[in-house]
């Protein structure tokens, strides 16, 4: 499906349905409010209107087809969507995009994704020249990723199959060569370290290492890509395998894989369980799953991955450190082998008050796996 988007002159969009059974040549909800002239109470008071607009009309992420994961690689490999949506119909291209409401363009937007992404796919020949740094490039992966992991699928092993024609281009583009379940090789560390806002309640099919974003059934987020730059890193890199269903299929369903590094390890974390969405100050600690292990700490080791240094006061505060890091649980076999159960960003205001700064001290170094 990928060339087809890709050479497509126009993609007709179904925006407004939920599934291939519904049409989408349907009447449009009304977005439009009719509201009654209004005199104000003073001498000179003068008569107007308002006009108000629905939630859902600024928010075409609200039609079901922005919901369903498969329908991501049409949107962003497209060069022109005509959209038929439930309130409006819309226009996109590379340049720009608007709204039509009875006949009318209301609204020059553009695209909900930022124009990068859908230029680095558009230009398989010409490559990133011109786009953009390496930061950005990377970053419209990773926000790729969140866009992605908060849409639905049927299937829950369809996790990196429904992604793979947009990771097959993107890699052509960008020059990666080294896929791995969802996670470039070739800005490894920093997309090792997402995070999630939500436990996965899922029911355990499998569909990437623990390590990987594809792992889970929830929405995924990067908290540092944006705003910060690895400042000091700790972990290496020492081997990457995995097991895929399809040999053939690079980008495709994995069964396996394993993740060779040397890092810091420590355990022992300092502060109680139990704080509201596992914060203390600014500190942060979170789950992946609803597991029995995220009840007790003493069984969870702490990867200390890296440090960043924001100068630009976005996000965390102005001139911040931040520590960044996995959380692992040692498994009884394979020798040496953890499996990632959570994430941690501790914060340089939090490091001193509660005694983390001496807890990241006590770090090992150590060289094992993470399945």
């Amino acid at each position: 499906m990928a060339s087809i988007y890709l050479n497509a002159l126009v993609t007709l969009v179904a925006a407004n349905a939920r599934t291939v059974d519904e049409g989408f040549l349907v009447a449009r909800k009304d977005i439009m409010k009719e509201l009654p002239w209004i005199r104000l109470p003073f001498g000179h008071g003068e008569v107007f209107a308002l006009l108000t607009l629905s939630d859902s009309f600024q928010a075409p992420e609200l039609d079901p087809l922005r919901q369903r994961g498969w329908a991501l690689q049409e949107s962003l490999m497209s060069p022109r969507l005509l959209k038929f949506g439930s309130y409006n119909l819309g226009w996109e291209c590379l340049l720009y995009g608007s709204t039509d409401q009875r006949g009318v363009a209301l609204v020059r937007e553009k695209h909900a994704m930022g124009p990068m992404m859908r230029q680095i796919l558009q230009r398989p020949q010409e490559g990133v020249k011109g786009i953009g740094n390496q930061h950005w490039i990377n970053r419209e992966w990773t926000g790729t990723v969140e866009e992605y992991s908060r849409r639905r699928l049927t299937v829950h092993s369809d996790r990196l199959p429904a992604i793979a024609a947009v990771a097959e281009i993107y890699g052509r583009v960008s020059g990666y060569t080294h896929y791995f379940a969802g996670l470039w090789g070739e800005d490894f560390i920093g997309q090792l370290l997402w995070t999630t806002n939500e436990t996965d309640a899922s029911t355990g099919v499998y569909t990437a290492p623990s390590w990987s974003w594809a792992s889970v059934d929830v929405a995924v987020e990067y908290p540092h890509s944006f705003f910060a730059y690895i400042d000091s890193c700790y972990l290496e890199i020492l081997s990457c395998a995995i097991d895929r269903a399809v040999k053939a299929l690079h980008f495709g369903e994995v069964t396996g894989g394993s993740l060779m590094v040397s890092g810091l390890l420590t355990s022992g974390f300092p502060l109680p369980l139990g704080m509201p969405k596992g914060r203390y100050g600014h500190t942060k600690i979170s789950f992946d799953r609803e597991e029995s292990v995220a009840k007790d700490l003493g069984r969870v080791r702490f990867l200390h991955i890296c440090d960043l240094h924001d100068r630009r006061g976005i996000g965390y505060g102005r001139d911040k450190y931040l520590s960044l890091g996995l959380m692992l649980e040692e498994l009884s076999s394979p020798e040496d082998s953890f499996k990632r159960v959570g994430f941690f960003i501790l914060h340089n205001r939090d490091v001193n008050q509660f005694g983390l700064k001496d807890w990241l001290g006590e770090a090992k170094r150590r060289r094992f796996s993470i399945l």
